[in-house]
């Protein structure tokens, strides 16, 4: 528990910095804002949308129920406890082969690199990594394990661990996908005969899929069945892709730049520092064949941005980890490979947070931002491609679904979210908003949305001031007095309570 200790220190030493900065990215903003809504009885999927999972929303509502406060703060604390669990278990994966000290030194490493690849907040990856973690700790002992001993309920724990995982990502599927081949290929090699692996097969499978099917059945019940199946499982594959093939090859370039210190440790691991015994042999089959999924199930998404490499960090950090040791001496560090590391590592994340919170803002723009708008702004308040907390902040009423910033202003959900965005862009502006705030266009924004805006802010609109939000400035306008009576004013959604 001492080496637990001192990786959670850790984690909060790294990560303390950004606290309370509510726009360290704009997702988790989103998950906030959602799970806020949950707890004032707003229905994910239906009252407001998005295609991740309920499960990450339901950590969000938990998190703000807990923690009190706008929120921010607590979500952040409960990324960083995922964080450094996360890292206490990549620590007690390599800790039989590697010795205590330097499995410490991978879940350290762990914890850094979260901040190269965007993970100093609260994102997704920073809570299904907790499970897959969790479900990969067992996972290596099943591999391990030539007597196939306890196969089947170990089976069952790693398998509920992944369809928790599942509940807040989609794309561990293939991740768990792995896991599960890898436990029917144990329980065959242990003299399993067909009828009990087919059995076998169908209960871990069943156990993964179990919350999925639970949630679905929910929305079923409640009527709701045909919107939750969109929302997760079609509206993604709606989505274009607008990157650029030089965009893409430069999200890739840098991720490679970011991932290749640790490669190379798992590289010259495998090469120098092979298995010793059949179960090490077997482990470490197991966390590269777990790394090489994990990085193929980053290429077959739609972006290569930074934070979609956070879950090949964990199967990384363990298979790093071996060069942590020195060669025959599993209890003593190599100190002239840790120290270059972690130095080099907590430069390039030193660089990384300054680079994002330049061009993504501070807490103390978005206060100056939300003073502008005003507390439960009269006649709600719209953003246009603007930070989605600013609906928490500012406890405005929504006269939309569709709050986060790409549904109705980027061009990359114009078939994606189940409705016309143009036409669900102009029904909430006929509604004469009290307060329309718009972040300057970018290149991916839709053209037809940014033209539809500025008409109706011309007609009826006057320029309350503008905030410069990171690298974008962020403007307030509100109706005119003379407009009040032009269509009727009247909010959604659920209001925070007094």
């Amino acid at each position: 528990m001492g080496y637990a200790l001192i990786l959670l220190l850790i984690a909060f030493a790294l990560r303390f910095p950004l606290f309370g900065n509510p726009v360290i990215h704009s997702d988790e903003q989103f998950y906030l804002l959602v799970g806020d809504r949950m707890l004032h009885g707003a229905l994910p999927f239906v009252d407001i949308w998005d295609r991740k999972p309920i499960g990450l929303f339901l950590i969000f509502a938990a998190a703000r129920w807990i923690g009190g406060g706008n929120g921010i703060i607590a979500c952040q604390v409960a990324a960083t406890l995922s964080a450094a669990a996360t890292a206490w278990l990549v620590a007690c994966i390599t800790s039989r082969r590697t010795g205590a000290v330097p499995s410490v030194v991978a879940g350290v490493v762990y914890l850094v690199w979260l901040l190269i690849f965007d993970g100093a907040g609260a994102q997704a990856p920073l809570f299904f990594n907790l499970a897959m973690a969790g479900a990969a700790l067992i996972m290596v002992d099943v591999v391990s394990d030539a007597s196939g001993a306890c196969a089947r309920w170990r089976g069952v724990t790693a398998m509920a661990l992944v369809g928790i995982a599942i509940q807040i990502k989609y794309t561990v599927l293939f991740e768990g996908l792995l896991f599960g081949l890898a436990l029917v290929w144990r329980r065959h090699r242990s003299g399993a005969t067909l009828p009990g692996l087919a059995g076998d097969a169908a209960l871990w499978a069943g156990t993964a899929m179990l919350p999925t099917l639970v949630a679905y059945a929910g929305y079923a019940v409640a009527g709701h069945g045909a919107a939750f199946a969109y929302a997760n499982f079609v509206s993604i594959f709606d989505q274009e892709a607008v990157d650029t093939a030089v965009e893409r090859i430069t999200y890739v370039a840098l991720a490679v730049v970011g991932l290749l210190p640790l490669l190379a440790c798992a590289a010259v691991s495998v090469r120098r520092r092979p298995a010793t015994s059949p179960a090490e042999r077997r482990a470490m089959r197991f966390v590269l064949l777990w790394l090489g999924v994990a990085i193929l199930a980053v290429l077959l998404g739609k972006s290569f941005k930074a934070h979609y490499f956070l879950p090949v960090l964990v199967p990384l950090s363990v298979a790093a980890a071996p060069m942590f040791a020195r060669a025959g001496q599993a209890r003593r560090l190599e100190w002239r490979i840790v120290v270059p590391l972690l130095l080099l590592g907590l430069v390039l994340a030193g660089l990384t947070v300054r680079d994002h919170v330049k061009r993504r803002g501070n807490a103390k723009a978005i206060a100056s931002l939300v003073r502008m708008i005003g507390d439960r702004p009269a006649g709600c308040m719209f953003g246009f491609g603007a930070e989605p907390i600013l609906y928490h902040l500012t406890r405005s009423c929504t006269l939309t679904p569709y709050l986060f910033r790409s549904h109705l202003s980027q061009t990359r959900e114009a078939r994606a979210i189940g409705v016309d965005p143009l036409m669900e862009l102009r029904r909430v502006l006929g509604r004469c908003p009290g307060t329309i705030v718009v972040r300057a266009a970018k290149d991916n924004s839709n053209p037809a949305a940014v033209r539809e805006v500025e008409r109706v802010l011309a007609e009826r609109y006057r320029v309350v001031g503008a905030v410069r939000i990171g690298s974008l400035p962020q403007r307030v306008y509100r109706l005119r007095p003379e407009m009040a009576g032009f269509c009727p004013l009247r909010g959604e959604s659920v209001l925070p309570a007094e």
